[in-house]
């Protein structure tokens, strides 16, 4: 199973995450599919540690909070420490709107 696949798979918080993320990163190529899905699962990951318990069908801020995520792991300039911070704050209120408590 390839890392586009274990995404679509695993919840998929709205259709064509994938790409939306391709498009906010500007990558227009298939070759980087594997890594970009690993990204998400990853930021699915931390958001799940947080408490995060709805993130398949989370919508426009899981959407958001995994856009941000791609891009602070993907930048290979110091953008990447503002879109951490952007992502944590999202995060944080995923956590708090999101985690049942």
């Amino acid at each position: 199973m390839t890392g586009m696949d274990r995404v679509t798979a695993d919840g998929d918080p709205g259709a064509g995450l994938l790409g939306k993320i391709k498009n906010a990163l500007r990558v227009t190529v298939s070759d980087l599919d594997e890594e970009l899905s690993d990204i998400i699962e990853a930021c699915f990951d931390d958001l799940r540690r947080a408490g995060v318990r709805e993130i398949a069908g989370g919508g426009p801020q899981v959407i958001r909070a995994a856009i941000l995520y791609a891009k602070a792991h993907f930048s290979f300039s110091a953008d990447g420490e503002r879109f951490h911070r952007q992502y944590d704050a999202v995060k944080n209120l995923l956590r708090l709107t999101n985690s049942g408590a």
